[in-house]
């Protein structure tokens, strides 16, 4: 009884494990690139002006400076700037002659510009006439 279990029980056979087959790397095709159409050249036909043909042109007419047209074209493109970019305005320049004229050189009228120099002549304003009064300087 025992040998026939023992004869029942064969060995059993190892499965043979199936290889993995390995995939191929697919080959990136190459692009062809694209011929580019040669343009053509033109050929300017080059116009020979007679000499009578040339008409004189008045110096009134020179200094036009264009065509109309272009003129108009020129003007349009021009572009005014918004916000910061926009030019600054003009200061109006103060000659030294309206300057001088009614007292010796006032530095305080001379510096009517920005925030920092009006503080600086806050300061320096009632220094300057405590001098003048004190001694016989005129300072400004």
């Amino acid at each position: 009884m025992i040998m026939m279990m023992k004869m029942q029980k064969k060995k059993k056979k190892k499965k043979e494990k199936k290889k993995k087959k390995k995939k191929k790397k697919k080959k990136k095709k190459k692009k062809k690139k694209k011929e580019k159409k040669k343009k053509k050249k033109r050929r300017t036909r080059r116009r020979r002006r007679t000499r009578t043909r040339t008409r004189k042109r008045t110096r009134r007419t020179r200094s036009k400076g264009g065509s109309n047209r272009r003129r108009r074209r020129r003007r349009r493109r021009r572009r005014i700037p918004r916000g910061r970019r926009r030019r600054p305005r003009k200061r109006k320049k103060r000659s030294n002659a309206v300057l001088k004229r009614n007292q010796g050189y006032n530095i305080f009228n001379e510096a009517k510009r920005s925030s920092q120099t009006m503080h600086i002549v806050k300061v320096l304003r009632p220094i300057v006439t405590d001098i003048e009064n004190t001694t016989s300087l005129t300072l400004r």
